[in-house]
């Protein structure tokens, strides 16, 4: 796991306490301040549709236009990574889990590298519904001027994060770490 999500990771588990997902309601960006920049959370609506509630402005700068409303999906360089990436949004949610790995950003100067991590949150009733997504950049991302985003290309490296309640068996063929006390 990526330590600099480490901060993250113990305030998502304090959110949480006994159970197995945080509430939407129970998060207070002020704790966590060096992050939420750098956060999306993301609604899905039915198996196919996911929307950015929220998209820091680390992000927005990155990507170079405002996504908060717009279908998360639409980031994605092809139909086989929005399948890819519907599979692992859907597993999240459907039996509450967490994975972290890494995504290529293509952009207009090559390709450059943004870890990421996703945890699951209970969204208005007492399912999971919505799901944090944290990034940390590539650092030299911003060292060319002139470097517009196009999109995200592939995945890589992923870990499935057991969160208490294991991992969906369609992605037990990846690593696991266990998240839970």
């Amino acid at each position: 796991m990526f330590a600099s999500f480490k901060p993250f990771i113990a305030y998502w588990h304090e959110l949480r306490g006994n159970e197995i997902l945080p509430s939407r309601e129970a998060f207070h960006p002020a704790k966590v301040i060096s992050f939420m920049g750098r956060i999306a959370i993301v609604e899905r609506h039915d198996s196919t549709h996911f929307t950015s509630r929220l998209v820091g402005t680390e992000i927005v700068s990155r990507l170079g236009h405002e996504h908060t409303g717009e279908d998360f999906l639409t980031l994605m360089d092809s139909p086989e990574a929005r399948s890819k990436q519907l599979i692992l949004y859907n597993s999240v949610l459907d039996q509450p889990c967490g994975v972290c790995g890494a995504h290529d950003m293509i952009t207009n100067h090559g390709t450059y590298h943004a870890q990421f991590l996703i945890l699951p949150i209970r969204h208005k009733a007492s399912h999971a519904g919505e799901f944090f997504t944290v990034f940390d950049f590539d650092s030299s991302l911003f060292d060319v001027a002139g470097v517009t985003f196009e999109r995200f290309g592939e995945l890589r490296g992923e870990t499935m994060l057991d969160l208490g309640a294991g991992v969906p068996a369609r992605l037990a063929h990846l690593p696991v770490e266990q998240l839970h006390p």
